[in-house]
């Protein structure tokens, strides 16, 4: 199953499209109860490894203070 969403996500960014597109409305406002974590997920997603941070900047993100 999770293989399946895994090559959705992956044929969404060859096409330049980032996952978030494939989420149905319910997803997106569970993603956006969670401060910050659709910015941080639009991170993950950016195609150019130019805008796309390091995982070291990633891991020091907002979201992750509560942990």
């Amino acid at each position: 199953m999770w293989e399946l969403v895994i090559l959705k996500a992956l044929m969404a960014m060859v096409n330049n499209r980032s996952p978030l597109d494939l989420c149905d409305s319910e997803s997106i406002a569970k993603i956006r109860e969670h401060q910050g974590l659709e910015d941080f997920l639009k991170l993950c997603f950016s195609r150019e490894k130019s805008d796309r941070p390091t995982a070291a900047t990633l891991l020091s993100n907002s979201i992750f203070e509560k942990i």
